[in-house]
C-alpha cells in the first residue's frame, strides 16, 4: 500500500469509519467484532471512488442485514451468540455475493472488490440475510453446547470477544443530550435554594419537588468517587438505588472498570462526568449534585417538565448542538451522530459529511478532516 493509500485509508478510518461502525453496532444491538484487512481493498486507479464504494460494497449491505436479522429479541440474541466476526477483505476481487460471502464457525467473511458492482447494495444485503438466516441457528447452538460441556472453550470465547466500550465512548455517546438536558433543568430551577430529603425519596428546589435515583458521592476531602451501590454506611434505601445498580450491570456486560469498581480515588471531582453518561443510560430528565460539607451526592432526576422542554424541531436541536460544542471538548462529528440518533433521527455518512432524516426534516452536518463541524444546516425533503 503506497503513500496516497495509506493517507486515504487513515482519513476514512478517522473521518467515515466511526460513524459507519456505530451503525453495524446499532443494528445488531451489540459491539460486532470487525477485522477488517485495508491494505487488501485497494485497485490503483479506483482511489477516487473508495469514499463511495466502501460504504455501498462492505458497510451498508452488512447494517441491512444486521437490522434484518435483529428485528426481534430472538434475532438479537441469536446474532450474539453466533456472530463471533465480521472479516472484511478483498483477495481475489470477487464481484458477486455468492462467491465473496461466506459464514464458517461464526465468522462472516465479506471476501469483494471494493468498486465492482458497488450500486448493487440491496443484492449483498439479501444474500447476508439469507446467509446469516441459514447458518447462525446452527453454530449458535453448537457453540451454546460447547460452553456447557468444556470449561476451555468457554475461556477461549471470552477471550475472543470485542473489547467493551470504553467509558470515553461511552461519554461522547451520552453528552450532548446530557448537555441539553442540564440545561433546561437549570433554566428551570434557575437559582432556587435545594431540600435532600432521602425518606421521601426527593430532592427540591422550592416548589419544584422532583423523584430521585441517587448515583454516588464525591469526596473533596478523601479525593474519591463511590458508587452508591457500595455505599453501605450511609443507609440509602434500596428503591433509590436503581439506577446506580443499573449502571453496575451495564459496566458488568461491558466490563467498564469505572462502573464495576465500588469506589477509587479521583483528584478531580468525577461526578458530572458519571453524571452525564448515567443520565443517557438510564435515561433520566437529568442529573444534579448536591453539597453537604465537603460531599458533593449525585442524583438522577425525573420530570416530565424537564423531558417535555427538550429539542424536537430541527433548528433547535441544531442550535442545543452547536451550544454545547462549543462549551465542551468533543468530537463534533460523532457527537452529532449520536444526538441525532438519540432524536430519532436515520443518520448515514455521506463522503465526509452527515445526512440524518426524521420524517420530512433533513439535517446535514459538514466536517473537515479533523471532524470538526465547519457547517449545519436544516431543510424539509
Amino acid at each position: 500500500m503506497g503513500l496516497k493509500e495509506r493517507r486515504f485509508t487513515q482519513e476514512f478510518i478517522a473521518n467515515s469509519f466511526p460513524a459507519l461502525q456505530n451503525e453495524i453496532n446499532q443494528a445488531a444491538g451489540f459491539s460486532v467484532p470487525l477485522e477488517i484487512s485495508w491494505d487488501t481493498l485497494f485497485e490503483d486507479t479506483y482511489l477516487h471512488l473508495y469514499n463511495d464504494t466502501y460504504p455501498k460494497v462492505y458497510f451498508l449491505p452488512l447494517i441491512e442485514a444486521l437490522k434484518a436479522i435483529a428485528v426481534d429479541d430472538f434475532g438479537r440474541e441469536l446474532l450474539q451468540k453466533g456472530l463471533q466476526k465480521v472479516s472484511i477483505v478483498n483477495t481475489s476481487d470477487h464481484h458477486s455475493p455468492e462467491r465473496g460471502m461466506t459464514f464458517t464457525n461464526g465468522v462472516l467473511t465479506i471476501d469483494h472488490s471494493p468498486v465492482l458492482n458497488a450500486d448493487k447494495v440491496e443484492e449483498r444485503a439479501e444474500y447476508l440475510i439469507t446467509l446469516l438466516e441459514d447458518n447462525l441457528d446452527d453454530f449458535a447452538s453448537g457453540a451454546v453446547e460447547s460452553e456447557s460441556t468444556d470449561s476451555s472453550s468457554t475461556t477461549q470465547t471470552t477471550n475472543d470477544a470485542a473489547p467493551g466500550i470504553t467509558i470515553h465512548e461511552l461519554f461522547l455517546q451520552n453528552a450532548v443530550i446530557t448537555y441539553e438536558k442540564q440545561l433546561v433543568f437549570n433554566e428551570l430551577v434557575g437559582e432556587r435554594g435545594w431540600d435532600f430529603n432521602m425518606t421521601d425519596g426527593t430532592v427540591s428546589f422550592e416548589e419544584y419537588v422532583f423523584p430521585m435515583q441517587i448515583l454516588g458521592t464525591y469526596s473533596e476531602r478523601e479525593k474519591s468517587w463511590m458508587w452508591a451501590w457500595a455505599n453501605k454506611q450511609s443507609g440509602i434505601p434500596e428503591n433509590l438505588l436503581k439506577a446506580a445498580y443499573h449502571l453496575q450491570n451495564f459496566g458488568n456486560q461491558g466490563r467498564i472498570n469505572e462502573l464495576m469498581s465500588p469506589s477509587f480515588e479521583a483528584t478531580e471531582n468525577t461526578g458530572h462526568f458519571f453524571g452525564q453518561i448515567a443520565a443517557g443510560i438510564y435515561n433520566a430528565s437529568c442529573y444534579c449534585p448536591v453539597v453537604f460539607k465537603g460531599t458533593h451526592i449525585y442524583v438522577l432526576i425525573d420530570s416530565e417538565m424537564i423531558d417535555e422542554k427538550l429539542a424536537n424541531d430541527a433548528p433547535t436541536i441544531v442550535s442545543r448542538f452547536t451550544q454545547a460544542i462549543s462549551n465542551m471538548n468533543l468530537d463534533h462529528k460523532v457527537a452529532l451522530y449520536y444526538y441525532l440518533t438519540t432524536k430519532g433521527y436515520e443518520v448515514k455518512a455521506m463522503g465526509n459529511n452527515l445526512l440524518a432524516t426524521k420524517e420530512d426534516d433533513q439535517i446535514l452536518g459538514i466536517f473537515d478532516l479533523n471532524s470538526r463541524l465547519l457547517k449545519i444546516n436544516t431543510s424539509k425533503v
